[in-house]
């Protein structure tokens, strides 16, 4: 295999998401308001909201208990935010944990 080749093979290979390198390995995503007493376990928190702000902020809207939650991204391309955008927006009504578990190019 060329080294063109073996590129492309590794941007085109699935891997889960919290490992994607161009989310800079940072899933969960943090919350935007840190201080937070009540802030919900990670592996339990739902999500209900995708909000894409171009070029390349992703703000995630999640649930646990009855506590609301907003949480943010900034994938490393604003092709990578649209991407990931359209991804979690068919992950809605799934955990946290779980999306982190889901294969993504």
């Amino acid at each position: 295999m060329a080294k063109g080749e073996k590129a492309l093979a590794y941007v085109t290979q699935k891997r889960p998401l919290r490992y994607h390198a161009r989310l800079r390995r940072r899933w969960p995503p943090p919350f935007i308001d840190e201080t937070s007493a009540k802030s919900p376990i990670d592996d339990e928190a739902v999500l209900e909201r995708v909000d894409f702000y171009p070029p390349r902020q992703l703000v995630l809207k999640t649930k646990h208990a009855d506590f609301t939650h907003y949480r943010t991204l900034f994938p490393t391309s604003s092709g990578m935010a649209k991407h990931l955008a359209a991804f979690l927006q068919g992950q809605l009504g799934r955990t946290i944990a779980d999306i982190g578990d889901a294969e993504i190019v």
